[in-house]
């Protein structure tokens, strides 16, 4: 049998490291077995549902360079699929008419149990001390009350149990005695979530699931609709939930662990994809998606919660800078520096490059070489007041070079070394000169990039601000 696998986002919020998680293993896991992935939108809730999340779900994903086969919006493998349509929305029909097949089998009834009768039954019970669930009363009904609109309950079975071999965590068993018949449709709430992703997974011949198992506890009730709806059984791994740095799991209320928020801070998807695989499979290293394919097995996924470390994120952006092509780094920084030409600009991101650990961090290592240097800040003059003499030389000492490289930086320092300037009393006037800032790329590279003219016109200026 093909294996087909699904991720089924709902558009309520931005994509974040968590469910791009789920995403990447579910890509993985398809593409590492010769199957296909569908994108399902479960847009089953439309007050809560937008079209500008899907659209960033979509851009997020493609960004990742997960591609899918089947489902809705663009991708770069496949096609839409014949099995959808691919968006929950668009499904009702097609969930009521499997909802009156099960009424009409048995497998399903009516239920006319009013909310009052519920809330106190739920009292009851936990008064108690045991587990709420639904007494059944509504099964073999034979008064129907007239001014009750019904919810519709799927039978479990009497004293039988569920059972299946979780990829993640082994063998499950949970008994039907313990679940109750529960809600697929409500004139209300419509269809519920289990029911809709239980015929969706039937139609759509879906192989294998894998999901956090936050939903570990929906599976039994998924696994008997599924039987009752004539389905395949899918094959299930549940993957240990990711949280926070503060040890909470990680959710849509997460806005800076967003895709969006993560690459607007100036990390690569490269970085973001090793940082995600990470989180409960050891891959061991810096590695593309295609090696990440061919290493990708569920046996290896780990028991436990992961921590979305941005420490981590950073030292995988840091590779990814350094070995991404000069030209694509280029092309995110240049909109910071409409006014660099191409020759200047490409020099000097190779320089800046070295050691960053995001876009954002060569930007703002950039910006004072190639934009006007700002007016000094007190401190800053502060130091430079004492330099005055050190400045000066330095001019000197420059003036005398023909070019700026790294010998000729070497000559200047030896000559300015010569004259007794020594350690902070030499680097930190002639960075703060130059750029403004205590701070930044190392001396050498910052002359490189300025150049002979630049570096002498701002020296120059250093004295007149003093």
């Amino acid at each position: 049998m093909t294996t087909r696998t699904r991720f089924a986002p709902s558009p309520t919020g931005h994509l974040h490291a968590g469910n791009a998680r789920t995403a990447l293993f579910n890509y993985l896991f398809a593409r590492a077995n010769g199957g296909t992935l569908i994108l399902r939108i479960d847009d089953s809730d439309e007050a809560r549902s937008s079209a500008e999340f899907e659209a960033a779900i979509l851009k997020d994903l493609n960004w990742l360079g997960i591609t899918w086969d089947e489902g809705e919006g663009s991708n770069t493998k496949g096609t839409a699929g014949t099995l959808g349509p691919y968006r929950q929305s668009l499904r009702k029909e097609i969930y009521e008419t499997k909802a009156e097949e099960l009424l009409d089998s048995g497998k399903a009834y009516h239920c006319y149990c009013s909310v009052e009768r519920l809330e106190e039954l739920k009292k009851v019970q936990l008064r108690a001390k045991r587990a709420p669930r639904y007494d059944n009363l509504c099964r073999d009904i034979t008064e129907i009350p007239s001014d009750t609109v019904p919810v519709i309950r799927f039978r479990v079975p009497d004293d039988d149990e569920v059972s299946f071999t979780d990829a993640v965590h082994g063998e499950k068993v949970f008994l039907t005695k313990e679940i109750g018949d529960f809600i697929i449709t409500s004139p209300k709430a419509g269809v519920s979530y289990n029911f809709a992703t239980s015929v969706d997974d039937a139609l759509m011949r879906i192989t294998d699931v894998i999901r956090g198992d936050d939903h570990l506890s929906n599976t039994p009730r998924q696994i008997l609709l599924i039987d009752a709806l004539g389905g395949a059984i899918p094959r299930y791994a549940h993957l240990p939930l990711v949280l926070g740095e503060d040890k909470k799991p990680l959710s849509k209320r997460n806005a800076g662990a967003s895709i969006a928020a993560l690459r607007a801070e100036g990390y690569l998807p490269e970085a973001l994809v090793n940082a995600i695989a990470n989180l409960g499979w050891a891959v061991g290293g810096y590695k593309s998606l295609k090696e990440m394919v061919e290493g990708f097995t569920l046996k290896r996924i780990s028991k436990s919660a992961s921590v979305f470390n941005i420490a981590s994120l950073k030292d995988f952006n840091k590779h990814a800078i350094e070995h991404a092509s000069l030209t694509d780094i280029i092309k995110l920084i240049e909109p910071s520096f409409p006014n660099t030409g191409t020759a200047e600009l490409t020099s000097a991101t190779e320089l800046a490059r070295i050691g960053a650990l995001s876009i954002a961090d060569i930007v703002e290592l950039l910006a004072p070489l190639l934009s006007p240097l700002p007016a000094q800040k007190p401190e800053a003059r502060a130091m430079l007041s004492e330099s005055e003499p050190l400045i000066s030389d330095a001019i000197v000492a420059v003036n005398n070079l023909d070019t700026l490289d790294d010998d000729s930086y070497k000559v200047i320092i030896d000559e300015l070394k010569a004259k007794g300037y020594k350690g902070k009393l030499l680097f930190k006037p002639l960075r703060i000169a130059l750029t403004g800032r205590a701070e930044g790329m190392e001396l050498k590279d910052v002359m490189k990039i300025l150049g002979k003219t630049e570096v002498v016109k701002r020296l120059g200026s250093a004295i007149k601000e003093i």
